[in-house]
């Protein structure tokens, strides 16, 4: 009998009892930066991983989990090699929080599997809550990743395709684009609104007023939006910085790279806006968007109008400062008995 407890009692010593181990999939991070989603079918699936682009480096792929307990955990990265063919060249490299592993990824130089493997990526030391994972900022163009694992048994090693692995995904956890960031996508912020509006368009039901407003660098038109309530209007904007223009600009001899790949066509984002994002107190420098949003095709030129006119009751036409890509102008205007409104 003591022989048996003593064996008992010394396999709980060995095995963690609640050993917690989650896997992350590589395409599924929030932002893909310079890296492509491409998938391969097998069977009736079709399986996603990222592949790092021309300008990955410049471009991470990022995103953040929740870690469940502060301790010491293991990582696992499963890359792609390819033996036959310049093996050990794509690689690129992880970081978990503020560390990143001393493995190079993507240089383990097996076969099978169609040259996909699990990599030991090493310990680390984090705290509960939200982890960033930040995927090539040392890489090499087509290096290929689809799938990570954190796990506090560090007696465990993943054997096969992730989704095979009986394992539950980890739980994501935001990541916060830092405020001077958003500049390069919303425009400037306002500070004050005053009270007399320049133009009205307004029919039974609806009111637009364009009234004057402040920024950081100047005045601009802010638009109001009211609904009627009787024999009064109830405004339905009260934050009236919420209203703003954007232009999608690429220069005429860029191309966009437009490619169909699967169901979607990729767009060519290197335009697309540089961000600096936040989780668990680290923070990451990338783009936004991914290749299947047209949206990231261009550059984003967030904008707000200078001035208003108001041509007939139901017309105002706004004046946009001028921009790389051109000058604008936008015309609201109202049917004399409807409640539809239109910009051009």
């Amino acid at each position: 009998m003591r022989f048996r407890l003593f064996l008992a009692l010394s396999a709980l010593l060995v095995s963690p009892l609640k050993a917690t181990t989650v896997w992350v999939e590589a395409s599924q991070l929030e932002f893909s930066g310079g890296w492509d989603v491409n998938g391969t079918v097998k069977g009736k699936e079709v399986r996603q991983y990222l592949v790092a682009g021309t300008h990955a480096r410049q471009a991470p792929a990022a995103g953040a989990v929740q870690v469940p307990h502060a301790g010491k955990w293991r990582l696992w990265v499963r890359s792609k090699d390819f033996p036959a063919d310049r093996p050990g060249t794509r690689t690129f490299s992880v970081r978990l929080g503020k560390a990143t592993s001393s493995v190079v990824f993507g240089k383990h130089g097996r076969a099978e599997l169609d040259g996909w493997a699990w990599e030991d990526g090493g310990f680390f030391e984090l705290p509960a809550g939200p982890t960033l994972i930040v995927l090539g900022e040392s890489v090499a163009s087509s290096a290929r990743c689809d799938a990570l694992i954190l796990t506090d048994n560090t007696g465990y090693h993943p054997e096969g395709v992730p989704w095979k692995l009986a394992k539950p995904p980890a739980e994501k956890a935001p990541l916060f684009i830092l405020p001077q960031s958003q500049r390069g996508y919303l425009p400037e912020p306002l500070i004050s609104v005053e009270d007399q509006p320049l133009a009205v368009l307004e029919n039974e039901a609806v009111r637009f007023a364009f009234n004057p407003a402040q920024t950081s660098t100047g005045q601009v038109v802010a638009l109001r939006a009211s609904v009627r309530e009787g024999d009064r209007w109830r405004s339905v904007n009260e934050d009236a910085g919420a209203e703003s223009y954007r232009v999608l600009y690429r220069p005429r001899a860029s191309d966009p790279k437009r490619v169909r790949h699967g169901v979607f066509p990729r767009w060519d984002t290197t335009l697309s806006p540089l961000i600096d994002a936040e989780a668990g107190g680290n923070t990451v420098h990338t783009r936004t968007g991914i290749d299947t949003a047209p949206w990231a095709s261009g550059k984003c030129l967030p904008l707000r109008p200078l001035s208003v006119r108001q041509l007939d009751p139901h017309t105002v036409t706004l004046s946009f400062p001028a921009c790389e890509a051109g000058s604008l102008e936008a015309t609201w205007s109202q049917g004399n008995k409807t409640r539809r409104f239109h910009c051009i």
